[in-house]
C-alpha cells in the first residue's frame, strides 16, 4: 500500500486497481450515505457495515482481555467510552484525530480512514475476516430499505 495525502487525511491506496472487501464498502455507502447510520448501527447485517466492526480478534462484540469490559468500534473508542482489544490500539484510535468521536459525525470523507483501519485491525489482531465480505447486491440483509 502507498500512503497518499488529501486535504488532511492521510489514507492508503491500493496499489493498481486492487480493490478489497474495505473499498467496496466505501463505494457502496459513498453512493448511499444515508445507509451510513444503519451500517454503523448493525455492522453484522448492514452492508457497509465491515467498515464499521469492533476493535477485537473477530471483528465482533467481546470483552477487553484484561479489563473484561466491551471492546468498541473506532469511533467508539475514539470517544473515550471503550477501549480496543489491546492498550496500544487504544491509545492510538484515540489519538487518531481522523476518527469521528461519534456515529452522527462520520461523513462519506471519512469512510478512507476506517477502512485504513480495519485493515490494520486485521493484520495486527490476525483477524481471518475471509466470512465477512462486502454484500454482492445493494439491499442489506435486513430486509432493504425500510
Amino acid at each position: 500500500m502507498s500512503e497518499t495525502t488529501k486535504g488532511s487525511r492521510k489514507m492508503n491506496e491500493p496499489k493498481g486497481n486492487v480493490v478489497d472487501k474495505y473499498d467496496k464498502e466505501v463505494a457502496y455507502l459513498t453512493g448511499n450515505p444515508g445507509k451510513i447510520p444503519d451500517a454503523w448501527s448493525s455492522p453484522d447485517i448492514n452492508r457497509g457495515g465491515l467498515l464499521f466492526q469492533w476493535c477485537t480478534l473477530s471483528g465482533g462484540e467481546e470483552e477487553h482481555p484484561d479489563s473484561f469490559e466491551t471492546c468498541g468500534c473506532l469511533t467508539q473508542v475514539r470517544g473515550g467510552g471503550y477501549s480496543a482489544w489491546t492498550d496500544k490500539l487504544t491509545e492510538q484510535i484515540q489519538n487518531d484525530v481522523r476518527i469521528p468521536l461519534s456515529e452522527s459525525g462520520i461523513t462519506v470523507d471519512d469512510l478512507p480512514v476506517f477502512a485504513e483501519w480495519q485493515r490494520r485491525l486485521d493484520k495486527e489482531l490476525g483477524r481471518n475476516m475471509g466470512e465477512l465480505t462486502a454484500l454482492p447486491n445493494e439491499n442489506d440483509l435486513s430486509g432493504g430499505d425500510a
